[in-house]
């Protein structure tokens, strides 16, 4: 942190130089930007299927809601999901879009890699939730705080 500017210099410099290096790269290629929307259209599809995957296979261990239900259009709403989110990965087929396909497939690989870093190196970090690791007691019990405002 910088003392007189009270922000992370080092870190916002890197970041600029390391975008810099990336515009200087793709500079002279003109499809960039629509291979950057597709890619992200691409990996914002596959990460909702994959949220709609994992509910059809853990949805009977979830607790019960108190609040939002679907009640008898749950099946039919989770079905509707996959069968569009499956047409919408169908219109990524065209040639046009293998670049994109290319970085999704890289993106999809760093965090791979990223993963089994974190499994060889500190597995006990995948055993629970980021938020489970941490004290499980508020630093103020929520009935403090509604109190402490009066």
């Amino acid at each position: 942190m910088d003392e007189r500017t009270n922000t992370p210099l080092i870190a916002t410099i890197l970041c600029g130089m390391v975008l810099e290096v990336v515009l200087a790269i793709f500079a002279n290629q003109t499809a960039t930007l629509q291979n950057l929307f597709s890619t992200t259209a691409i990996q914002l599809v596959i990460i909702y299927l994959a949220t709609v995957i994992l509910y059809v296979c853990r949805c009977h261990k979830l607790p019960r809601s108190r609040g939002f239900n679907l009640g008898a259009f749950e099946w039919p709403v989770v079905i509707l999901a996959l069968v569009w989110l499956v047409f919408d990965l169908s219109i990524f087929r065209d040639s046009s879009l293998k670049i994109p396909w290319l970085y999704t497939l890289l993106m999809f690989g760093i965090g791979l890699l990223y993963v089994l870093f974190l499994f060889l190196t500190q597995r006990d970090v995948l055993k629970s939730l980021p938020l489970e690791r941490e004290s499980d007691v508020p630093a103020v019990p929520p009935e403090s705080q509604s109190d402490s405002r009066t």
